[in-house]
């Protein structure tokens, strides 16, 4: 898992997971609640930042994915 772009409130990640596929995580640092948008290319996420995912991920649903506090 690649970190992208962070703040005191949220983390952006970019995770290679298998088979082509990527996953830009929008991780809410306090629940661990995470927002996921895929991909078939890494090169479709160059240069995102969290202003670009927040917009981007506005009508996903939070779902449980971390440990609250870890990320």
């Amino acid at each position: 898992m690649t970190t992208l772009d962070q703040n005191d409130t949220y983390t952006l990640s970019l995770d290679h997971i298998g088979h082509g596929e990527y996953w830009l995580e929008l991780i809410e640092r306090s629940s661990g609640k995470v927002k996921i948008l895929t991909a078939p290319r890494k090169e479709l996420f160059n240069g995102v930042k969290l202003t670009h995912a927040i917009r981007w991920m506005d009508k996903i649903e939070w779902v449980p994915m971390y440990k609250k506090g870890i990320m």
